[in-house]
């Protein structure tokens, strides 16, 4: 609850109650940290140092985000009767920055991912980035896109009179056609416009994100697919294989009860605002052909999912 405090919306709370409560968050995190990472490493704290970390949770502890706990020798700095921390105490060092951490949903999941990389070639190229992709069929992007090819649509309709084709739907009936059998359930937390349809907002600094990502590949190693080329089209092109990370950096939608009907939203809409299908499901991930060595899911709850006993969580990242 401490680290998810920014991003959770109080109905009726003031900005400066807003401030007042982040700073309460602020001052109870280091000692929160510090005792959950003393419950659960302090007795293998001597073992740790110089250590990969591979944690195999159960129940609750699959969503700790153990990269973000400190080390226990050092959470025992915090005084566990105080709710603040002072000057004079060393600061918390999360676990990430002496340790390469992974997580696992169970240890067969370990045995299978040894046996299918084993042997397997390196992808040529290093890095591979979908962000920014476009929701709305009001978004600038696609004004400015029809805009460029207006003179030629405007032929086309005086020539037919102006008619619509039968596959030619208004944009309207986008979360008709390809959410409400599929991700309803899971599309709580999505916003709705008057007439029903959902609404993604735009992740603008996502671009910023994939344009840093890809700067730092070498020249030529990288690819960046931006606004309409960040589609399940460019998710699901055999090209993408030829990348050892693949990064996606975008909206994800989460489903407890039926995990397979999670997924990631690529661009609903074409150049021209017509809706297409852009939802990477789960059902979708485990057909895929993509032997990349990291996937990275920049994106809201890919790390929840269903638990399943003797198997740990079944969502987005075990795809």
């Amino acid at each position: 609850d401490l680290l998810t405090a920014r991003n959770r919306q109080v109905k009726g709370e003031t900005e400066a109650r807003r401030q007042a409560r982040l700073e309460r968050v602020e001052a109870q995190y280091p000692q929160a940290a510090a005792a959950l990472s003393k419950m659960l490493l302090g007795p293998a704290a001597s073992l740790l140092k110089g250590k990969r970390l591979v944690f195999v949770a159960d129940g609750a502890l699959q969503y700790i985000p153990f990269s973000a706990l400190p080390e226990p020798l050092r959470g025992k700095t915090a005084n566990p009767n105080r709710a603040t921390t002072t000057a004079n105490q060393a600061p918390l060092v999360p676990l990430v920055i002496g340790h390469e951490v992974v997580s696992l949903p169970s240890a067969s999941t370990l045995a299978v991912l040894r046996r299918e990389t084993n042997g397997r070639e390196v992808a040529p190229k290093v890095v591979a980035v979908l962000a920014d992709p476009v929701f709305d069929p009001h978004d600038p992007r696609v004004v400015r896109s029809a805009q460029s090819s207006v003179s030629g649509t405007q032929r086309q309709e005086q020539n037919t009179g102006g008619t619509r084709g039968p596959e030619e739907k208004e944009p309207a009936s986008l979360s008709a056609s390809l959410v409400e059998d599929r991700l309803t359930r899971s599309a709580s937390e999505v916003g709705l416009d008057r007439s029903g349809e959902l609404q993604f907002p735009r992740l603008a600094f996502s671009r910023r994100e994939a344009q840093a990502i890809v700067a730092a590949a070498p020249s030529g190693k990288g690819m960046i697919a931006l606004d309409f080329k960040a589609s399940l089209q460019t998710a699901t092109d055999p090209e993408l294989a030829h990348y050892r990370i693949v990064h996606f950096a975008t909206h994800g939608l989460l489903n407890s009860e039926h995990p397979e009907l999670s997924g990631l939203v690529l661009s609903l809409v074409d150049q021209q605002g017509r809706p297409q299908d852009g939802f990477l499901q789960l059902k979708d991930i485990y057909s895929w052909n993509l032997p990349a060595d990291l996937v990275v899911l920049s994106a809201c709850e890919t790390g929840l999912g269903k638990e399943i006993k003797g198997e740990g969580l079944m969502g987005l990242t075990r795809g």
